[in-house]
């Protein structure tokens, strides 16, 4: 049985986020070991601030902090190596980033407030999956 890589890194989430989730998927894709930190909604902001972050995700990698969805997708095509989320032709390379650029300023917020829109009604939901994994002092303030 092969004995599993120990976490080179801190993702530092807020459950419910789309932004949250692509790096997860991401830092999974490529195999990337981290371990998974996750906060109640505002109180995450004090956690991202102490690593130079404004909000979730922040992966803590060493003494280096990558502060947003795109830069740890980055990180982690880079820290195997490249070509593994990003084509390594320059040309198609930008193409991807202009396309996630765009997905993630117009696609993510509107599908964000969708979301909200309707998961807003669903009280005892919201609280679930807001207070899932966080600390529980965290998940007491949920409410």
């Amino acid at each position: 049985m092969k004995e599993a890589e120990a976490p080179v890194a801190t993702l530092i989430t807020m459950r419910l986020s789309h932004y949250c989730e692509k790096a997860r998927w991401a830092l999974d894709r490529v195999g990337v070991p981290y371990r998974e930190e996750s906060h109640a909604p505002l109180v995450h902001r004090l956690v991202t601030t102490r690593r130079r972050g404004t909000t979730v995700p922040v992966l803590v990698c060493g003494n280096k902090s990558y502060t947003d969805s795109t830069a740890i997708l980055q990180f982690a095509d880079e820290h195997r190596g490249g070509g593994h989320l990003y084509p390594t032709n320059d040309t198609d390379k930008d193409e991807v980033i202009a396309w996630e650029t765009k997905l993630d300023s117009q696609l993510g917020p509107h599908a964000r407030r969708w979301v909200y829109g309707h998961l807003l009604t669903e009280r005892k939901l919201l609280i679930k999956l807001w207070s899932d994994g966080v600390p529980k002092i965290e998940a007491l303030l949920v409410p």
